[in-house]
């Protein structure tokens, strides 16, 4: 496939018994969304339930994928394999396979991170459930309503903390959050809703980022100090 790594002198790849296979963190019943590292970068990345029935397919830019899609919600009977494609070759499966962890629950109520900014697209939730799907709310008065017309983001939660991708934040309005195992199913559980938080306005003085000196080759760049949601834009004086 176009992007994935190729075989060159320099990366003495020379057999699919050395791509090692992608590590699956073991999700619980109804995860819409798996976490998966020890990933070549660029590699196409499979997701497979009981060996054969194949439930995702991703090409991933860096090493590790915190929230790698899935076709369907896992069941408790899944067993989980993944593969990875580069240099020309196919990994092994997963081994040994991982398992399908029960449902996640009791929930605790989600967390947002202060670091609200005007017009910022980000929205960090913390004190998560893994395996969760969750949901970003915004009003211009208190309490936000926990409705689909104040629904502003939602994602796939793997670990403890998610950033959700929002419509753009709108300075004053107040942001809240809550967390879902097992959506649209008769185990439906549904967490409280965070304590709000305020949009502040756009930061001034506005800091620049600080990159760690590019290498040669690669297509990423290290950034510190960004702000949350913030959109960035990277440009190359010499190109």
């Amino acid at each position: 496939m176009d992007g994935q790594p190729q075989r060159n002198k320099d990366v003495p790849v020379r057999n699919a018994g050395q791509i090692p296979w992608p590590r699956i963190r073991p999700p619980h019943e109804c995860a819409r969304a798996v976490y998966v590292d020890s990933i070549i970068p660029h590699a196409r990345v499979r997701i497979y339930a009981n060996t054969t029935e194949l439930i995702g397919d991703e090409q991933v830019t860096l090493g590790y994928e915190p929230s790698f899609p899935l076709k369907r919600p896992l069941t408790a009977a899944d067993k989980l394999t993944a593969t990875q494609q580069a240099f020309g070759f196919v990994s092994a499966h997963t081994t040994p396979p991982v398992d399908v962890l029960p449902q996640s629950q009791p929930l605790t109520a989600p967390v947002i991170d202060p670091r609200l900014f005007d017009c910022g697209r980000v929205v960090d939730v913390t004190n998560l459930n893994p395996s969760t799907h969750v949901e970003v709310y915004s009003s211009q008065t208190l309490p936000v309503p926990i409705d689909s017309a104040h629904l502003i983001g939602t994602a796939e939660c793997t670990g403890a903390s998610v950033p959700v991708v929002t419509q753009p934040l709108k300075q004053g309005w107040h942001v809240a959050a809550r967390q879902i195992s097992c959506p649209g199913t008769p185990r439906e559980i549904r967490s409280n809703a965070s304590q709000p938080q305020t949009v502040a306005p756009d930061p001034d003085p506005m800091v620049p980022p600080v990159m760690d000196p590019p290498i040669v080759g690669n297509d990423v760049v290290i950034l510190h100090g960004l702000y949350v949601g913030a959109a960035i834009n990277i440009t190359d004086s010499t190109a």
